[in-house]
């Protein structure tokens, strides 16, 4: 209420602002419910957030947020903080959400989906490229989506041509 009468009107890029700022404080259930606010009209997004762990929603903190569109830059910052706390299940849901709000990934969307499976999940150059598939569809790729399934493609050649452990004993005795 403080923000309305100071003259702050709720748009989506305040709602991303805001969802972004819970997600790098760790506080994924406050985020999960802005969101909320803003699909209250949707039972099954409702149902995806709460398979995302949304325990109640705050209407009172978050009435600010009430019924404004759900828009892709929202979904990014929620994916974003998702990402560091459910991992690919979470991934998976959040996509699911925005199917369901109607929204098509972007290039962030991309980016943000192949820099976690790549960094984290440690996903090779043919599932980042299946990823980039299934989503380029919606976008193009772009030149750091290309750049990174190379990096992985890379990695991968790395870790062949540089084996360790018993695989390097097994190559060895064979060898001989």
């Amino acid at each position: 209420q403080n923000a309305i009468s100071s003259g702050v009107q709720p748009d989506q890029p305040l709602a991303a602002a805001v969802v972004r700022a819970y997600c790098t404080a760790r506080d994924l259930d406050s985020a999960l419910s802005v969101v909320a606010a803003m699909t209250c009209d949707s039972p099954t997004a409702l149902r995806i957030l709460e398979s995302l762990g949304l325990k109640q929603v705050q209407h009172s903190t978050h009435s600010l947020f009430f019924r404004l569109p759900l828009n892709i830059n929202v979904a990014n910052a929620l994916l974003r903080g998702v990402l560091a706390e459910r991992r690919v299940a979470g991934m998976r849901l959040v996509y699911r959400l925005m199917c369901t709000a109607g929204l098509r990934p972007d290039a962030e969307t991309v980016g943000v989906f192949l820099s976690h499976l790549y960094s984290v999940e440690r996903a090779g150059s043919r599932e980042l490229l299946a990823v980039l598939n299934t989503l380029s569809k919606a976008t193009p790729p772009t030149l750091d989506h290309l750049h990174l399934i190379l990096r992985a493609a890379q990695r991968e050649g790395v870790e062949i041509t540089q084996a360790s452990g018993w695989w390097a004993i097994w190559m060895k005795l064979r060898g001989r």
